[in-house]
């Protein structure tokens, strides 16, 4: 992959910034940004032919915090994901932005990781606050310390993503070998029990090959071996994709378990809106390689600000109260090398006027509150339909059954909502 020698046409702030517009910390989230992206842009390819997948990508993941990436198949989500990780084959290329990741105190480098491949507990010894690295930027040795390390990453296949002529065991354990060559085979191989222990899979299965699991077990070991080394921050691809509902449910589940336990921050990528409403805190909505609205979780879910948001939401059908029509978005996504003037989303949306077929909306505020979205709708002298103005507060709307997850848990309600009673994540069947 290759990436510029400075920060490129859109870079953000420094390693000093702060969160971005709109950005905030959700009701898991301590308020530390973790992990913030600034400015970045990804193309496939060079020259006047290039395909821009991701522009100007702006958020902020906090310490603890579940952040959710939503949005069509193909509008960049795992590009950007992968461009984090700095995963990208080429032809992609980053051409501008950063990626300032903050680390713990005491987990600047492997270094400060137990022998038992866990890392310090309650986040490492005090000290001083680390200045936060450009992932962007990190040399190659370093890079690949850190991966798995203090970042680790979901794929969206774990049947593709596991190697099939390995145990289980094998491929947990070269993990811990790679990254803890001072632990000893017998420790490397309690390690790897536990963790298939943690995600509900006997040890037993150690000695299993991937052809040996179903798919929600493959995941599982995904989510193990993402986990072995208690990183702080988990790019999740998409991890439920092809899993029935059932299987769904419980992998979730474990997964909030999990973060609940071990304390990590997770970007969770899906086009699935509705699941995001579940698990996340916050939530970003993607359209054709840029952020078009981002929110907490319960503010996006009952009143979102963008059309592109809205017909996400109404794109599947309530599972209570009276009957209604799906809406859905009419037509297609562009194609990224032929994208409309102005709006991107224009000739999709019902709402279009004349200033969205010729400019390009700039995500700002629509109004107080800390959420952004990229609509002329919300400027001045513009008419808003009804559907977008409702007020952040207003009564939860039943789109799919869905509780946001702070609503679910029990945990302190966001600015004007109305607390819930403790439930599981996942539970549909709920008012």
């Amino acid at each position: 992959m290759s990436t510029p020698a400075g920060p490129g046409p859109g870079a953000g702030p420094g390693p000093g910034a702060g969160p971005g517009p709109g950005a905030g910390p959700g009701p898991g989230a301590t308020g530390d940004a973790l992990l913030a992206i600034r400015g970045l842009s990804v193309d496939y390819g060079s020259g006047p032919a290039a395909i821009r997948a991701v522009v100007a990508a702006d958020l902020t993941l906090h310490r603890g915090e579940v952040l959710g990436l939503a949005g069509e198949s193909g509008s960049g989500k795992s590009t950007l994901a992968f461009a984090i990780a700095r995963l990208l084959r080429p032809p992609a290329v980053v051409t501008g932005g950063q990626v300032l990741f903050r680390p713990l105190p005491g987990r600047e480098g492997t270094a400060a990781a137990g022998a038992d491949g866990q890392g310090p507990r309650d986040g490492g010894a005090a000290g001083p606050v680390p200045a936060a690295v450009d992932l962007l930027r990190l040399r190659d040795r370093d890079l690949r310390a850190l991966r798995w390390d203090q970042l680790a990453i979901v794929l969206q296949s774990a049947m593709h993503a596991l190697n099939p002529v390995m145990t289980i065991g094998a491929q947990l354990t070269d993990v811990l070998a790679a990254h803890r060559p001072a632990m000893t085979r017998a420790a490397r191989r309690a390690r790897a029990a536990e963790l298939l222990e943690l995600v509900g899979i006997p040890a037993a299965r150690l000695t299993s090959h991937p052809h040996e699991l179903s798919g929600g077990q493959r995941q599982r070991v995904m989510i193990a071996m993402a986990t072995a080394l208690r990183p702080q921050i988990l790019i999740m691809d998409e991890p439920t994709t092809a899993l029935d509902v059932v299987t769904q449910r419980e992998i979730l589940t474990e997964l909030v378990a999990l973060r609940e336990r071990l304390g990590f921050a997770v970007l969770f990528i899906t086009h699935d809106l509705s699941l995001l409403i579940e698990i996340a805190d916050t939530i970003a909505v993607m359209y054709a390689g840029r952020l078009v609205e981002q929110a907490p979780a319960g503010q996006l879910y009952r009143a979102p600000r963008h059309p592109y948001t809205l017909g996400l939401l109404t794109s599947f059908p309530p599972l209570h109260g009276p009957r209604s029509r799906l809406t859905g978005i009419g037509g297609s996504p562009p194609d990224l090398r032929q994208l409309p003037a102005g709006c991107v989303f224009h000739p999709r949306c019902r709402f279009a006027m004349d200033r969205c077929r010729t400019e390009a909306p700039p995500l700002l505020p629509p109004g107080p509150g800390a959420r952004v979205a990229a609509c002329w709708l919300h400027h001045e002298g513009a008419q808003v339909p009804e559907e977008l103005r409702r007020p952040d507060d207003a009564p939860t709307r039943d789109h799919g059954g869905q509780v946001p997850r702070a609503e679910h848990h029990g945990r302190a309600p966001r600015s004007g909502t109305a607390a819930r009673a403790p439930g599981p994540v996942g539970d549909r069947s709920r008012p």
